[in-house]
């Protein structure tokens, strides 16, 4: 990757990391990118009204077939697999077949971005003497989340309750959600109760006088926490495995219901990396690795002490 490239993902980058800590979101920038590589292969756009960009809100949700947009400055098109993509737009005989899948993202709401067409390269009238690639998109269906699992009744089971409001599908619902109420609090305590314990834990454990009495004990202290941590990462993983499958099965009810968009059903699709499994990840990396180091440090003055003597 050259130093042009790498100037040119500054754009993108601080759009995905505003995006992270939750910065408030106008709406007049929003990010194209390809949906395999969002951070490698994403440009930030906005919208384009006869030649000339406006302080426009993407709307995406009322967007209707397509929006012309304007790359932002210092950000090359031409090169990688949004230059193919460009060439395959060109090429004869109708619609490109693409590799690649694209997507809009603004205002944490993100549209599927079919086959775009390049427009001429046109005098930028906002930056005189510079070059403008205008883009129009055509814009396809709103990326929600996928449904998953099967059907919580089969079509008979549904026929022979008499209606699908009736009581059995509701009571199956309300405990659906109590469920995942539950899963959800303990994912919250957990979230709280392990870094902390974990930090003071290794706070007392690595300082002076602890250290220096019995460093094989830190050793094992830490190995133990280690040990103890990573059995709740597992056990957490495995919550997050049913609170997934109560979460389908809580969709396919609302579909029975009639719900065209509920708690559960068709939910806007995250973006990596703003993603809960991403979050637990980064979290549960950060204590083990805090253990680890316990455990290294420790032996390593254990070691030193043995040479010594």
């Amino acid at each position: 990757m050259t130093p042009f490239h790498m100037i040119r993902l500054i754009f993108p980058f601080i759009y995905h990391v505003r995006r992270i800590i939750g910065v408030p979101d106008k709406g007049e920038i929003a990010l194209l990118g390809a949906e395999d590589h969002p951070l490698l292969q994403s440009w930030c756009v906005q919208i384009v009204t006869d030649g000339r960009t406006q302080p426009t809100s993407f709307d995406l949700p009322k967007l209707e077939s397509h929006v012309d947009v304007k790359i932002l400055p210092h950000q090359n098109p031409a090169h990688g697999s949004w230059k193919q993509s460009l060439q395959d737009s060109d090429k004869e005989g109708g619609a490109p077949a693409y590799s690649t899948k694209w997507f809009l993202l603004a205002k944490g709401h993100s549209r599927v971005v079919e086959p775009f067409i390049k427009h001429e390269n046109n005098p930028s009238t906002d930056s005189p003497g510079r070059q403008s690639t205008i883009l129009r998109l055509k814009l396809g269906e709103e990326r929600l989340a996928l449904p998953s699992g099967k059907n919580v009744f089969t079509t008979e089971a549904a026929a022979a309750l008499g209606s699908a409001l009736g009581d059995m599908p509701a009571a199956v619902y309300s405990e659906l959600g109590s469920q995942i109420r539950v899963l959800t609090d303990v994912r919250f305590r957990l979230l709280t109760i392990v870094p902390t314990v974990s930090g003071l834990a290794l706070t007392v454990l690595l300082t002076q006088p602890v250290r220096d009495a019995s460093p094989l004990l830190v050793f094992l202290a830490s190995v133990f926490g280690f040990g103890v941590t990573l059995g709740i990462r597992i056990y957490d993983v495995r919550n997050s495995q049913l609170y997934d499958d109560l979460i389908s099965r809580a969709r396919s009810l609302e579909a029975l219901f009639g719900v065209e968009r509920g708690p559960y059903m068709r939910r806007s699709r995250s973006l990596w990396p703003i993603e809960h499994d991403f979050g637990l990840f980064v979290v549960y990396a950060l204590v083990l690795s805090a253990w680890l180091i316990g455990a290294v440090v420790s032996l390593s003055i254990a070691v030193s002490q043995v040479v010594a003597s």
